[in-house]
Parts: C-alpha cells; sequence; structure tokens
C-alpha cells in the first residue's frame, strides 16, 4: 500500500485503508504547522504549543486501527486538498445473519489478483465481474464513520492509504487472520494438501516459505525461486542473510512480529 497524496489520489471509486487512530492528531498537527494560535480545547483553552506535541505524542501511542474508506473531493486548491472519507465495511453490520468476506479466505493467486483489481475500481459493476463472491459493500453512515482528511505539500505522514493488496487487508483489517498458514506466515510448500498448488507455490518439503496469501503473492514467487536455486546446496551466509533480511522487512512492514526461521534464507536442511 501507499500513501494517498495530492497526486496519488485515484478517485471516488478505489477503497483506501484509513488510519482512523491517528486522523485527528494529524489534522491538529497540520494546523499547529501553519502557526494557527485559534486552535482551543473543547473547554475553549488556548494552549501553547509545546503542550500539544505533548498531547499529540500520546494520542499517537497505541495500536493503530485502520478502516475501509472511500473518499470524494471537498475543495481542491494548488496546495491543498480537502477529502471527505466515509467508511465501508462488506455486508450489511446491523444484519448478524449477514455473509461475511474475508480476504484470508481468498484461495487461489487468481482471486488475490481478481480481488486486488476490484479494491482500485469497488463499484456494483466491477463486484459483478469479479472472481470472488463479494457481500454487497455498504457505505456507513452517521459522523462516527465520516472523516476529513487533509493532503497538502508539506505534510510528511499521512493516514489514508491506496494501492492495496490483499495481505494490506488480512494485516490491518482482519488482525492477521489467514486460512493458507494458519498465522504463522510460513508454509511447508510441499506439504499442504494442494493449496500451495492453487497459488503456484508448490515445491520440496524441508523449507519455511513465505505465505503467498498473507505476506503475499508476488514475495512469495521471490523467496520461492531462491529456495528452488538453492535447495539442494545452501547459499553463501551472505545471500541467505540478505534473504533473511528481505524477510524481516516485509513481515515489518505488514506489522508483524513473527520470528523469522533461519531456513527462510537456505535450502533443504535434512
Amino acid at each position: 500500500m501507499k500513501p494517498v497524496s495530492m497526486e496519488t489520489y485515484l478517485g471516488e471509486d478505489a477503497l483506501l485503508l484509513l488510519n482512523t487512530k491517528v486522523v485527528g492528531p494529524r489534522y491538529v498537527k497540520q494546523l499547529l504547522a501553519r502557526d494557527n494560535s485559534d486552535i482551543r480545547s473543547n473547554g475553549g483553552i488556548a494552549l501553547p504549543n509545546e503542550l500539544w506535541d505533548i498531547i499529540l505524542k500520546l494520542a499517537n501511542e497505541g495500536k493503530d486501527k485502520f478502516c475501509l474508506a472511500k473518499a470524494s473531493v471537498v475543495s481542491r486548491s494548488s496546495n491543498i486538498v480537502i477529502l471527505r472519507c466515509v467508511r465501508h465495511e462488506f455486508g450489511d453490520p446491523d444484519d448478524p445473519e449477514d455473509e461475511e468476506f474475508a480476504a484470508g479466505c481468498l484461495g487461489s493467486t487468481e482471486k488475490v489478483r481478481s480481488f486486488e483489481a476490484y479494491l482500485g475500481y469497488a463499484t456494483s459493476s466491477s463486484a459483478a465481474h469479479d472472481e470472488v463472491e463479494l457481500p454487497e459493500l455498504t457505505r456507513l453512515s452517521g459522523p462516527e464513520n465520516t472523516y476529513t482528511v487533509v493532503l497538502d505539500t508539506t505534510s510528511a505522514d499521512s493516514c489514508l492509504y491506496n494501492d492495496l493488496e490483499v495481505p494490506d487487508i488480512i494485516s490491518r483489517i482482519e488482525d492477521g487472520y489467514c486460512l493458507v498458514c494458519n498465522g504463522t506466515r510460513y508454509i511447508c510448500p510441499g506439504c499442504t494438501g494442494g493449496v500451495a498448488q492453487k497459488f503456484d507455490a508448490f515445491m520440496g518439503c524441508g523449507v519455511d516459505l513465505v505465505c503467498p496469501l498473507c505476506v503475499g503473492v508476488d514475495f512469495c514467487m521471490d523467496h520461492k525461486r531462491f529456495l528452488e536455486r538453492n535447495y539442494w546446496n545452501d547459499p553463501s551466509e551472505e545471500e541467505a542473510a540478505d534473504m533473511k533480511k528481505l524477510v524481516e522487512d516485509r513481515l515489518n512492514e505488514l506489522g508483524y512480529t513473527d520470528a523469522v526461521p533461519p531456513s527462510v534464507g537456505m535450502g533443504e536442511f535434512f
């Protein structure tokens, strides 16, 4: 996923990830950067910037909280775009019997690619042609589901993201749930009972291959090629360390704290 900027806003039909925990603090930070002396607390008290810095630091502590959203332009100028972001969910949140959808249950590369294409243009017509049976995408109402996000040319941080992939949804919306690896982030590519074949991830046993669903199809294919190349003869220490670092970085990018098994950078270890 990539931060939404003034240049990369994809339009009203794209599904985005919104970090609701930082929307408010980020907006206050933007106002402070403009030296806005009219910022006041709920009690009407004007606080010094130093105190706001402490408040914002405390507000940003803890785990990020993401939701799916669509964004529309409220106003635009040469150096600022104001977006109204409205939360969306698959299915009817008021109907407990409505079908649930989980990206962590997608069962093949084709379904992953199809769903990722839908995320970029999430309309009823595109859903009808999708490889995945999706419940209706519901626009939630009320002020608690509506957020204002300001894009400008100076803010370095972001709270809104596009170019979403399935691992982004699994890690940030679905708490890491994955039907393929059961949350371990790795599979034995020869022992999945046919699941690996649906992702073109099948190869010999005895190695830890990153999960194609929750870590990513493309990353899994790169890792698979590395393991196949070094299956019978271990790579050099430098090559193994480089691959292990790539896996660590990918897991950190997705917000996972899983330890990286030594075999992700090695060939067959029996």
